[in-house]
Formats: C-alpha cells, sequence, structure tokens
C-alpha cells in the first residue's frame, strides 16, 4: 500500500521484505529492487544514504532470526539453516560463529533467559 510506503525508510521495507523472503532464500537486491519499481542501483543509494548496504540488511535480519531460534525457540541448527535460507548447514555455523564468537550449540549451552 502506497501510504505505508511512503511512511517507512527504504531499510525498513527492505527488512521487512528480507523476513518475508528468508525461509525460501529468494531475498534478492534484484526482485526487490523491481517490486519497487526501481533498478538495482538505485535501492542500493537508497539504502546507502541511509548508512546500509543490502548484504547488510539480510546478515542483521539473519543475525536477530538466529539469536531467537537458538536461544529462546530452541531450534535445530538444521531447522535454523533452512529458516534462515543458508543454503548448507556449514555456512549457517560460520555466520553463527562470526556473530556471536560460537558455535550454535554453545550459544544455546551458554543461553539463559532474562527475566
Amino acid at each position: 500500500d502506497l501510504k505505508r510506503i511512503q511512511t517507512k525508510s527504504t531499510y525498513e521495507l527492505i527488512r521487512l521484505d528480507v523476513i518475508d523472503c528468508l525461509a525460501s532464500g529468494n531475498a534478492t537486491i534484484e526482485e526487490l529492487a523491481a517490486k519497487y519499481c526501481m533498478t538495482t542501483r538505485t535501492l542500493q543509494r537508497k539504502l546507502k544514504l541511509e548508512g546500509w548496504t543490502f548484504r547488510e540488511v539480510v546478515d542483521e535480519t539473519r543475525q536477530l532470526f538466529a539469536e531467537e531460534y537458538i536461544g529462546k525457540q530452541n531450534k535445530t541448527v538444521d531447522e535454523c539453516t533452512r529458516l534462515l535460507g543458508f543454503s548448507e548447514t556449514s555456512s549457517f555455523i560460520r555466520a553463527f560463529k562470526r556473530w556471536f564468537n560460537k558455535t550454535p550449540n554453545q550459544y544455546r549451552k551458554d543461553y539463559i533467559p532474562s527475566i
């Protein structure tokens, strides 16, 4: 809806689309640029004006969901791999280690929900 598009930042719009596309792995900049009737380069420029790259939006979104899935929802590593759109479990584990400096299983073991 046009009013929603006009009131949200480019980052917010793209992040919502990335969330919708994560599990299918189809969150590409080309598809999202086409959705908003702009070129890939224009979308890159708009994100850059807000301090983001498309890759950073996808990475940050995956990180937030990974923390939720592993820490709070106790999902398996394989479930997380699929839900976050990673093609291989090893790719998810590498990304998780980059984000949290520990493997998903170490994170889960160390995780204590805040009260």
